[in-house]
C-alpha cells in the first residue's frame, strides 16, 4: 500500500459547531490544543481517519509557518521538525519531509520561552476539534 500525504483534505461538515471567538487569531491556542488532541487520536484511528487528521495537521502547520509563528524548523532523518511560539506557548510537531509542500527555511536556533506547568488541554469532542481547525483554516 502506498501512503500519500498532502495538505488538501476533503470538506468536513462543521455546520453543527459555532465559535464565539472575536477573531480567528484569538482561537489559535485552542486550535493548537485541538490539533494535539487529534494527533493523539490519529495514532489509534483507522487509516482513512488517520490520514485525514494528518492532512489537517499539515495544513495547520503550514498556516502557522506562513504566518511567521515558527521559531524552529529543521529536517532530521527525512522528518521535518517544527516549533511554533504562540502567545508564550511552544507547540512542536513533526511531519514526513516529503509531506512539506511549501518552502521552509531552516531555523535551528535556541527557542526561549517561560516555563509553564500546565499546557492548555482539549476537553471537547474530537468532532469539535476538527471543526475548529477547519474554521481557523478557512
Amino acid at each position: 500500500m502506498t501512503t500519500v500525504y498532502s495538505t488538501s483534505t476533503p470538506a468536513i461538515d462543521t455546520r453543527g459547531y459555532h465559535f464565539d471567538y472575536p477573531s480567528k487569531r484569538s482561537a489559535y491556542i485552542d486550535a493548537c490544543t485541538a490539533c494535539y488532541a487529534l494527533n493523539q487520536a490519529a495514532k489509534d484511528a483507522p487509516d482513512n481517519y488517520r490520514y485525514s487528521i494528518y492532512r489537517l495537521k499539515n495544513r495547520w502547520i503550514e498556516k502557522l509557518y506562513r504566518q511567521d509563528f515558527c521559531v524552529q524548523a529543521f529536517e532530521d532523518c527525512n522528518i521535518m521538525h517544527f516549533r511554533f511560539k504562540i502567545d508564550g506557548f511552544i507547540y512542536a510537531w513533526h511531519i514526513p519531509a516529503h509531506a512539506v509542500t511549501w518552502s521552509v527555511k531552516e531555523k535551528r536556533g535556541v527557542v526561549f520561552y517561560e516555563w509553564r506547568y500546565a499546557m492548555p488541554t482539549w476537553h471537547r469532542s474530537l468532532g469539535e476539534a476538527i471543526a475548529l481547525l477547519e474554521w481557523v483554516l478557512a
